[in-house]
């Protein structure tokens, strides 16, 4: 049995993006050089809401996660309805593979309607979810600090389209 995740960050602040087609950062997690090495990584949970109650019909909301230069994976959310607040977590398992220089990543999505809330994230229940596994390949030098992304694109600039980042937790491995 190994030893027990560190846990790095914490932190329950919303961040919200509104009104943009810009892809654009929910968290950025600064990593010192040396983490990514060998065998160690970082598991990187987010919880985040979406909810839509422009006129837009069925935006599409796409997640990227980048390590330095590199978009490691991208996950698109599409069709977010109108009225209907939807909330996810995202997991993400980034490690070194073996090398200071090459990184994989690992993750899961889990998205849907909560059946509970009235604004998006906030609620006690998920309906007709929708999930998904993913993989990704970085070759970043991580004997260098390297900054580990969230980030969020929207398909419709409009006020009444918001995805929110509720909770980011990044734990050491």
């Amino acid at each position: 049995m190994g030893p027990s995740p560190l846990t790095l960050l914490r932190d329950n602040t919303d961040v919200t993006v509104v009104n943009t087609v810009t892809k654009t950062a929910l968290f950025t997690y600064p990593v010192p050089a040396y983490t990514l090495d060998g065998d160690r990584g970082l598991r990187v949970s987010a919880d985040v809401g979406l909810l839509n109650t422009s006129a837009v019909s069925a935006p599409d909301a796409i997640f990227t996660l980048s390590l330095g230069t590199t978009d490691m994976i991208e996950w698109e959310f599409p069709g977010i309805s109108i009225g209907v607040p939807f909330v996810g977590r995202l997991v993400f398992e980034v490690m070194a593979k073996n090398s200071d220089a090459i990184q994989e990543v690992f993750a899961t999505a889990l998205i849907g309607q909560d059946v509970a809330g009235t604004t998006a994230g906030e609620g006690g229940s998920v309906a007709s979810n929708g999930s998904g596994a993913f993989y990704g390949e970085a070759t970043e030098d991580g004997t260098t600090d390297l900054d580990l992304k969230l980030a969020v694109t929207l398909s419709d600039a409009d006020p009444d389209l918001a995805v929110t980042l509720r909770r980011v937790l990044v734990e050491l491995l």
